[in-house]
């Protein structure tokens, strides 16, 4: 069992930390919200032994973001906070117990810590995702690349998992940001840059599945099948619309137009048409004038 204690009274989270290791346990003390989030990010861990208010974080407030990003890992608040509301407000936060920091009994703490990690362990309905060569297996939490396994941290996987839903899609980068890091977390968009950095250089000769696609977001192309069809679909998109000549400007419909060939006159109905051709006109020969007239 992997246990992280986090409390910003640094002896008090060794001492803790200590408590669990003279029992054969693997045990890790931070002091900060910082630190967990970033534990959380690079290992798995079985328990987290989490103090209520930490220097610059609330627990619960940390609680909650771990939660919305999708971890299950347990967690069991360390506090002198006593209270019966105190307990529901921890719970509903999405605690899994409460030890109370004056009744802190190592056997009883490191109980419910055992207990918490069986639980965790049960076995749950989880997805197995196939997409191209590409196959995530969230009860493993593992991704494999064409029979090799490629090792993520969590929020790295929570993000191939998203691409993995719809292979060959573009996915916004919004929605990438929900899901690596949930949907209320204030994240910026370098912290997605960094992940799908970290996650093209884990993948290695399969770097180029993961697409960019400036302005829209990014896809993931798990197989040649799938990089045939995205890239025809892109150079579809990329290439210069046909355009159908537009109606005349102002200027141009200003223009003279050109001077037409010589026709022959209409007739006098008005009707279009060749005008009947006539005779040439002759005036009628003149009598000589007779002799004496």
């Amino acid at each position: 069992m992997r246990v992280l204690v986090i409390d910003d009274e640094a002896a008090l989270a060794r001492g803790i930390a200590r408590i669990f290791r003279d029992r054969g346990y693997e045990a890790h003390a931070a002091g900060s919200g910082a630190e967990l989030l970033t534990a959380l990010e690079e290992g798995r861990w079985d328990v987290v032994v989490l103090d209520w208010s930490l220097g610059d974080a609330d627990g619960l407030d940390l609680v909650r973001q771990v939660r919305a990003r999708g971890e299950l890992v347990p967690f069991l608040m360390l506090t002198g906070r006593c209270e019966p509301e105190d307990v529901v407000a921890a719970l509903d936060a999405g605690a899994d117990d409460f030890v109370a920091k004056r009744e802190l009994e190592p056997a009883v703490l490191v109980a419910r810590a055992v207990a918490l990690a069986r639980r965790a362990q049960a076995p749950r309905v989880h997805r197995r995702i196939t997409a191209g060569n590409f196959v995530v297996d969230e009860a493993s939490k593992t991704l494999t690349v064409d029979g090799e396994v490629i090792h993520l941290a969590p929020t790295e996987l929570r993000i191939v998992v998203r691409l993995a839903e719809s292979p060959g899609r573009i996915i916004s980068r919004a929605v990438l940001l929900a899901a690596g890091w949930g949907p209320t977390a204030e994240v910026s968009g370098n912290a997605l840059d960094t992940a799908l950095k970290r996650v093209r250089a884990r993948l290695g000769r399969w770097s180029h599945a993961i697409r960019s696609v400036r302005q829209r977001g990014v896809a993931l192309v798990g197989s040649p099948e799938q990089a045939l069809i995205f890239d025809a679909e892109q150079s579809a998109a990329e290439a210069p619309a046909h355009h159908e000549p537009g109606p005349l400007s102002e200027a141009e419909a200003d223009e003279e137009p050109a001077p037409a060939s010589e026709s022959a006159p209409a007739s006098e109905s008005g009707r279009s048409g060749s005008a009947r051709p006539q005779s040439p006109r002759t005036d009628p020969p003149r009598m000589p004038e007779e002799a004496g007239a």
